[in-house]
């Protein structure tokens, strides 16, 4: 039994100055490392370790030290002395503690029969998706987040340095219904089903710890994760409560699951008011043929300037995204100008009658464009609103304080490449 006047160590304290530590703590997650280089080889077993003022710690037991702790238990509460305590690695840290601590031959390890609500059955160091920007590419800390299943993918295998992994895209929900995504591999995406997500007796609520989060703030699993299914702790029902009270407000669209393919990015509804764009000026429109099996194909690239009431942008539009901006096949125009081919420098009026209109544009963010002075936005999806010729005279009433609609000024560059039939 455990002696109640025994002095237990807090996790706070824990540091490299003795060797004498005596703590008392539940083991609420415990997974294998293994080394995915030399056929998955098991290198370590490790724990995280809960004390009873909710304080974290990463322990460490090596391979060879394994077999004299094989009876310890996920969940429960143990007696730990005669370990090491090193510092923390400076990456991929799995919880935020300076220490970790390092099971040897003569470390002790005894379960305790004590009040099992002595300590919490579980502590996650959540982050705010609003503060996932924070830790972009960082991964000094992994990174733990709760939130909503509202988007799910199909399973796919790919291949990743030689071995074939199952990949799944999930998207999640915070309590103010922003959205972030998480890739998951391997036994995670074959953990996340159908099943679970599309399950109406209850909302499907996960925490998914130990993730990477990359500079498009979307997540990665990594070996090191572990993953809860509608856990019965306080995060988890005050996430469901809070979705639940504003869910009134939602169409039957927005309630349910989407069905998510792994290389489409999805429009946020949140964000669509920050994202009406006018068109001012098209800068160049490219018309590209090419000969294919014999026949004869078109293909659309619009150059445009864009802007709103703060700043202009250069976006780039392809194929059908500018075709629904224009409502002619890049076939059909091309017909119609083989007439005119001497004049290069005449902008079709299908296309200029664009000018002015006011759209809702989603865009392709790469690294590049964090780092260069010049900038050009690929356009992923174009959304006209309704009532434009209202939006574009209001936008042209506005060029009088200095966003000036350059329509006289509008100059083109077409590119034709003549079709060689075989």
């Amino acid at each position: 039994m455990d002696r109640q006047n025994q002095r237990y160590n807090l996790l706070d304290e824990i540091d490299t100055e003795k060797d004498d530590w005596n703590i008392r703590v539940r083991v609420t997650r415990m997974w294998e490392v293994l080394n995915i280089k030399t056929n998955s080889e098991l290198m370590s077993v490790d724990l995280v370790l809960l004390d009873e003022k909710d304080n974290l710690i990463h322990a460490s037991i090596r391979k060879s030290f394994v077999n004299h702790v094989r009876d310890i238990q996920e969940g429960k509460i143990y007696r730990i002395k005669y370990f090491g305590v090193v510092e923390n690695k400076d990456a991929y840290r799995i919880v935020n503690h300076k220490y970790m601590i390092r099971f040897y031959a003569t470390t002790s390890v005894k379960l305790l029969e004590t009040n099992d609500e002595l300590i919490a059955k579980q502590k996650f160091e959540l982050v705010p998706f609003d503060e996932l920007k924070y830790l972009a590419d960082k991964n000094t800390t992994l990174t733990d987040v709760i939130g909503e299943i509202v988007g799910i993918s199909p399973m796919e295998k790919i291949e990743v340095r030689g071995k074939k992994l199952n990949k799944r895209l999930i998207e999640l929900q915070d309590n103010r219904r922003e959205k972030i995504r998480i890739t998951f591999w391997d036994k995670f995406a074959e953990a996340i089903n159908e099943d679970i997500c599309f399950d109406n007796s209850m909302r499907p609520i996960i925490i998914i710890t130990s993730t990477t989060v990359n500079w498009k703030l979307s997540l990665s699993s990594t070996n090191s994760a572990k993953l809860y299914v509608n856990l019965d702790i306080p995060e988890v029902i005050e996430l469901r409560k809070s979705l639940e009270e504003t869910e009134f407000s939602l169409d039957e669209k927005e309630k349910k699951i989407e069905s998510l393919q792994l290389s489409r990015s999805i429009l946020d509804p949140n964000e669509i008011s920050k994202m009406k764009r006018t068109l001012l000026e098209i800068l160049t429109f490219i018309k590209t043929e090419k000969e294919q099996v014999s026949i004869k194909c078109a293909r659309y690239r619009l150059d445009m300037q864009v802007g709103d009431t703060t700043e202009h942008a250069n976006f780039v539009v392809f194929d059908k995204e500018a075709e629904k901006l224009i409502k002619v096949p890049a076939m059909q125009l091309s017909n119609m100008e083989e007439e005119d081919e001497d004049d290069d420098n005449i902008i079709p009026s299908s296309i200029k009658c664009i000018i002015g209109k006011t759209y809702i544009f989603q865009l392709k963010i790469t690294a590049y464009n964090f780092f260069v002075r010049k900038q050009n936005f690929t356009v992923t999806r174009v959304i006209e609103i309704e009532g434009n010729g209202q939006l574009q005279e209001t936008t042209k009433r506005g060029a009088n304080n200095g966003n000036e609609v350059l329509e006289e000024k509008i100059s083109a560059q077409v590119k034709k490449r003549k079709i060689v039939k075989k």
